[in-house]
């Protein structure tokens, strides 16, 4: 990535960057931080959530919410997430083709959410302690 670096271990082993990198490494795509691979998925939505999904191994039609779980939520493998929302929601769909964990408890849960994550857009909303 030309210029741009992590500010931190958790932002360079994130989804973003891993993302940045995975798109450079296949030849999709070269950005050269995360303010590019933002503007190109609202410049080219069609290009994005193609590539997108290649990347994530999601169907086209989960593209959009398991974009915002990985990229706005920030969720990792060893996540569990505690729904407050809808349960008949489809964002759970793509947390489920994601591999992620529902929680039953606030005590065991890494994230909490009440909407879906969208991506570009929502900040992380993780437990506390």
């Amino acid at each position: 990535m030309s210029g741009w670096h992590p500010r931190n271990e958790a932002e360079a082993v994130g989804a973003q960057t891993v993302l940045i990198e995975w798109l450079a490494a296949t030849g999709r795509r070269s950005l050269g931080q995360p303010a590019d691979l933002r503007a190109w998925a609202r410049g080219d939505p069609t290009a994005f959530r193609a590539a997108f999904c290649r990347f994530a191994g999601v169907p086209p039609g989960l593209a959009d919410a398991a974009a915002g779980w990985l990229l706005g939520a920030g969720l990792r493998p060893d996540d569990r997430v505690l729904w407050q929302g809808d349960p008949a929601d489809p964002c759970l769909a793509a947390l489920r083709a994601l591999g992620g964990t529902l929680a039953t408890e606030a005590a065991e849960a890494s994230l909490v959410f009440a909407r879906p994550p969208r991506w570009p857009g929502d900040a992380q909303e993780r437990a506390p302690g």
